[in-house]
């Protein structure tokens, strides 16, 4: 697809846990385009990207009306790495202008780690009251998704991808990437 397009280097918006195999849900799509893309003789760059922190933006309604940080990230002590999305931006755009060979997998995030616990904190100083975070039920991930938008038929592939965060099983620290 790429060979003889004229490109000397290309960088990539990929996920922390491209490099499973299986039970990646949302993530699956960004395994598909590292390694299809990294077979196409371009030196390529995939930004492995923690979750980014803009996502709480999508919480401030329900925090602001009840009190409650409420969080399918669990257990709620279990800490995140999290990524602002300005900083994937300024990190993709420093290695477009580098030079390089073959194929990169730089993993980005924040120089901590946040919990839900720790979001509800933020989310309470943002609007300046005490939030407290609450841990959705898992038996009723699908109905919850559902009343905030997203239908029934299509929450699978993101419960997946929750569900192996809050496992562990995708993470960051992957050996052989920058």
């Amino acid at each position: 697809m790429w060979r003889g397009s004229g490109l000397s280097r290309a960088v990539f918006l990929s996920s922390w846990g491209s490099e499973k195999s299986s039970s990646l849900g949302l993530i699956a799509t960004n395994r598909i385009l590292e390694q299809e893309l990294g077979d196409t003789g371009v030196p390529n760059a995939f930004l492995r990207s923690a979750w980014f922190m803009e996502n709480l933006v999508y919480s401030l309604s329900a925090a602001r009306s009840t009190g409650n940080y409420f969080s399918l990230y669990q257990p709620l002590e279990r800490p995140y790495a999290m990524v602002a999305t300005k900083d994937v931006g300024r990190i993709g755009a420093q290695t477009l202008l580098q030079g390089w060979q073959g194929n990169r997998v730089i993993e980005i995030s924040g120089p901590s780690s946040y919990s839900s616990k720790d979001a509800a904190a933020a989310l309470g100083a943002a609007i300046g009251r005490p939030i407290a975070a609450v841990a959705v039920p898992r038996d009723s991930w699908v109905d919850t998704l559902a009343q905030n938008g997203m239908p029934a038929d299509r929450s699978g592939a993101y419960i997946e991808m929750v569900d192996n965060l809050n496992s562990g099983w995708i993470d960051f620290g992957v050996p052989g990437t920058e």
